[in-house]
């Protein structure tokens, strides 16, 4: 009994010693409930080449070179050998418990264990390059029985990836592993379900609205859906789908880029023809270009690390032009800032961990940054598209508002012409009932004018035919048949022009004109009349310039207005052509015609008529000659076709001045 209390106190000082050294190499399992973070109590060693066999490992020259790990989580990032990991475990409990590797995308994972010799043998290869039955455990990460002996062993866990390889490790019975992983199903769960209730919901509206940017934006949610299923390690792997899209991740990746672009091109508003448009468009060509030549050659590692490059100098040019955008007023650019700020976090943290910089804790969205990143950037896109509704609805009340007030205008616009067309309708009305009453009368006149020469002519032709009259009577006859003849005749030819003028266009053709000899044919014409009324002729010709107009219309303004002038002056007058130079008031070189006589004039009521087309004036002649009023109007239709200008001066009892003017030659007026 007394050796036994002498032996206690050594024995109780060896027993810390042992249980120090045991906390420093050895993993105590002392109770079924406990979970263990072991990563910090782990020794590591990196096969560069992977050649190395587990005999090789247990070498002395090889074990010198296992290293204690420090960290939470052991972190290697991409590396093209193998990651062997040496765990020593004394299960002091009478529970089977299992190592866990609480990890997703490590492709191969070899565990060794000791058979009941001691030898180190291969029991499990697994991970996501392996079939799902190889797992000891049907689990989402990789589970590893531990041997149920109480004493000390020594296991070995191999992995290797052309991923990044992260190495959370756990020992707890499998019930504690199952209750541990609960918030993380939990979590995942409620990130499955945000982003479905979204993809529905925007599925939903762009049947509603056919906005393109809402299709565009599902098939983000979609892709970003299957990459984070098959990167975190929850449901996928339930029903070991991962295995068949592992190879293919990229693929996800390059429809992700696809969608995104397009999305963001919707949203903004951007054209094709913008910088912004051509740089998305190169980004998603070396997308597409990196994962063919992933999946022809097989170089995971390459591409992913060409990709994070790639991805991160993207999503920082989007957030800066979004920040632009928004500054210059797209209202819209605002929501894309806010989620490319929270991805870009996430994003942080998450390569941060990579780096080994930080270390996960147990705070879960930490350990899930870049999920919670994704997620409040997949909020902001659907919020911005809650935006967009109120956009579109906006923009539809003001094209409504604004379709609106064009009819409205429209309306307006087809009042006021019909009130104009119903005035051109009265004005062309008028018009047609002055027309009519002024061939009505004009026909009146005509048949009047004509009757009264016709009926002389053939009275005379009668008294001829019988031999009624002796041939000094005949001859006695002549002059006065001569005169209603050339007065027919004139009165004919007057109404052939107009009945011309009216049925179509009078079309001029100017030339230089000699004035003196078209006023001494006229002069010639009238001659006999002039004659029998004693009448002389004059002219007073001194004008420098030629005029340029048509020389038929002008013949037929002389024979009228020269006419009129021998029909109104009585015997013993006299009849005067002028031609001389005018300024015009709009400083214009005319030659002014001017044809006088010593008439009987008229009064200036009478000379405001002779012009107006709205009615047809005459008077006899001082010889009892009839007209029809139908040659002025003739004249004056020539004149200003020739772009002149004609009017006329006249007093009761003391004679008339009808005078007409026309421009002069184009290239004398040049030379002035």
């Amino acid at each position: 009994m007394i050796k036994r209390l002498i032996l206690l106190p050594v024995f109780l000082i060896s027993s810390l010693i042992s249980i120090g050294q045991n906390n420093d190499s050895v993993i105590v399992f002392k109770s079924e409930k406990d979970l263990l973070k072991i990563s910090k109590q782990v020794y590591f060693f990196e096969d560069k080449e992977g050649k190395l066999t587990i005999e090789d490992i247990q070498k002395p020259e090889y074990q010198r070179k296992f290293k204690k790990s420090d960290k939470e989580i052991l972190k290697f990032g991409t590396i093209s050998g193998k990651v062997w990991v040496k765990i020593t475990v004394s299960n002091h409990t009478k529970k089977d418990f299992f190592l866990e590797a609480r990890t997703a995308v490590i492709w191969y994972l070899d565990f060794y264990k000791p058979d009941r010799t001691g030898k180190l043998v291969l029991t499990t290869q697994t991970g996501i390059m392996r079939p799902m039955k190889n797992r000891e455990m049907d689990n989402n990460f990789f589970l590893f029985k531990l041997s149920d002996t109480s004493a000390t062993q020594t296991y070995y866990l191999v992995a290797s990836s052309d991923h990044p390889i992260s190495l959370p490790l756990t020992l707890a019975t499998a019930q504690v592993h199952f209750e541990h992983r609960y918030p993380y199903i939990l979590f995942f769960g409620a990130f499955l379900g945000l982003v479905l209730i979204m993809f529905f919901y925007n599925l939903f509206v762009y049947f509603s609205v056919r906005d393109s940017a809402y299709l565009y934006y599902c098939g983000y949610l979609l892709t970003s859906l299957c990459l984070f299923m098959f990167t975190t390690g929850n449901y996928a792997y339930q029903y070991n789908i991962v295995s068949y899209f592992s190879e293919y991740l990229y693929v996800f990746i390059f429809l992700m880029t696809c969608t995104i672009c397009l999305f963001l091109v919707k949203l903004l508003q951007q054209s094709r023809q913008t910088l912004f448009f051509k740089i998305l468009s190169l980004y998603t060509i070396i997308v597409a270009v990196l994962t063919i030549v992933n999946l022809v050659t097989g170089h995971y590692r390459a591409y992913n690390e060409a990709f994070q490059v790639l991805t991160i100098v993207f999503n920082f040019y989007i957030f800066f032009y979004s920040l632009a955008e928004y500054r210059k007023g797209n209202t819209q650019a605002r929501f894309v800032v806010f989620g490319f700020s929270f991805f870009l976090l996430g994003a942080g943290i998450h390569i941060a961990e990579n780096l080994r910089i930080i270390d996960r804790t147990d705070f879960i969205f930490i350990a899930n940054a870049s999920i919670v990143g994704i997620s409040l950037e997949v909020l902001m896109f659907s919020l911005a598209l809650g935006d967009r509704i109120n956009i579109l609805r906006r923009e539809k009340e003001v094209s409504q508002n604004a379709l609106l007030a064009q009819t409205k205008e429209n309306e307006k616009l087809v009042k006021e012409q019909n009130i104009i067309l119903e005035q051109k309708v009265t004005e062309k009305t008028q018009q047609l009932s002055i027309a009519n009453s002024t061939k009505d009368k004009l026909f009146s006149i005509i048949g009047h004018d004509l009757r009264g020469p016709v009926a002389s002519l053939i009275s005379l032709l009668d008294l001829i035919a019988e031999d009624y009259i002796t041939e000094e009577e005949f001859k006695a006859l002549t002059s006065k048949l001569q005169r209603s003849v050339k007065n027919m005749h004139n009165t004919l030819e007057n109404l052939l022009q107009w009945s011309k003028s009216q049925m179509e266009s009078i079309e001029a053709y100017p030339q230089t004109l000699a004035i003196e000899d078209l006023v001494k044919e006229d002069f010639r014409l009238y001659e006999i009349t002039a004659q029998n009324k004693n009448i002389q002729f004059f002219t007073e010709l001194h004008n420098t310039q030629p005029p340029y107009a048509d020389e038929n219309h002008i013949r037929l303004v002389l024979r009228n207005l020269i006419g009129n002038a021998l029909k109104f002056t009585p015997t013993g007058g006299t009849v005067l052509v002028t031609c001389q130079d005018k300024m015009q008031d709009t400083k214009e070189s005319m030659v002014e015609i001017v044809i006088r006589d010593t008439g009987v004039g008229m009064s200036a009521e009478n000379a405001a008529k002779l012009f107006d087309r709205g009615q047809i004036f005459t008077t006899y002649g001082t010889a009892g000659e009839k007209g029809t009023g139908l040659g002025l109007l003739l004249c004056k239709e020539m004149v200003e076709k020739n772009g002149g200008q004609i009017g006329v001066s006249s007093e009761l009892g003391k004679g008339s001045s009808f005078y007409f003017t026309l421009p002069i030659t184009p290239l004398e007026k040049n030379n002035d």
